[in-house]
């Protein structure tokens, strides 16, 4: 998290080893390479599918061949619930859009 006094030492051992999953928040969305994870448990969404892709990215790097598995821990009639809902709607709008402007 954001409180960790020595985030990069900690990040460094992380990738050292094989770890067990990954559970993230918005403090691992943009900036770190934490490519030796392979499942990593969501428990905190925002409504920004850009923050989404890029935690997503911190153990996915393109070109690698290692699976890699996104879990979200949601609770049943919560906003956890609602966002992830509007995540989905979201990433349905960004293919339709990416596919739109690329096509020949």
């Amino acid at each position: 998290s954001g409180a960790s006094k020595n985030r990069d030492a900690i990040i460094q051992e992380f990738n050292k080893s094989e770890r067990g999953p990954l559970i993230v928040q918005m403090a691992c969305s943009e900036g770190y390479d934490l490519s030796s994870g392979n499942l990593m448990i969501f428990y905190s969404n925002s409504f920004s599918y850009k923050d989404r892709v890029q935690m997503e990215g911190r153990i996915y790097r393109q070109g690698q061949e290692r699976k890699v598995t996104y879990t979200d821990f949601i609770c049943p009639g919560t906003i956890d619930e609602e966002v992830i809902n509007n995540l989905a709607q979201k990433k349905d709008f960004n293919i339709e859009l990416y596919s739109q402007t690329h096509k020949a």
